[in-house]
Order: structure tokens, then sequence, then C-alpha cells
């Protein structure tokens, strides 16, 4: 019975809004490859993302975020760092 009115009073209260979009430059934008990295490491506190730090080490971090901005501008990438298709 508590459950349902702690549900009940909650509902609607915390609105998720899904996982970043980044291929949209406006959102990347908003961050730094700092806090990015940040979010990865530690986790989305409240959002349901998990901690990878214990997972990736700080370079494979830095590779993952450097990645993410690759979404959103797709035209910065490298040559060399596209993979050849199967």
């Amino acid at each position: 019975m508590v459950l349902n009115w702690v549900a009940a009073k909650t509902a609607g209260s915390v609105k998720p809004s899904g996982p970043a979009d980044f291929r949209r430059a406006r959102s990347m934008l908003g961050g730094t490859s700092e806090l990015y990295y940040a979010k990865v490491r530690r986790g989305g506190m409240g959002t349901g993302m998990p901690s990878w730090g214990p997972i990736f080490t700080p370079e494979e971090t830095w590779a993952l975020v450097e990645h993410l901005w690759w979404f959103a501008f797709p035209a910065e990438r490298p040559r060399a760092a596209v993979a050849p298709r199967s």
C-alpha cells in the first residue's frame, strides 16, 4: 500500500528525457569533453546511466568521448578512424 502511495505521489514529478542524442550538435555543444568524460566514468547520477569507470581505462574513456563528438560532427572525423565496412 505504501509503495502505491509513493508511486502516486511521484508519478509525473520525474520525467525521464531518454538517452542523449549525440547526433545533435546543439546537444553536444551544451557540454564539454571533460563533462562527458566524468559522466562516463561516474555515471549519470539520478538518470540510471551506469558508471563505466571500473570497466574502461582513462585512455579508453577519452577515446569514447572523442567518438561521441563524431556523432555530432561526422565531417570532422579523421579518415583513418573510420571503421572499414564488412
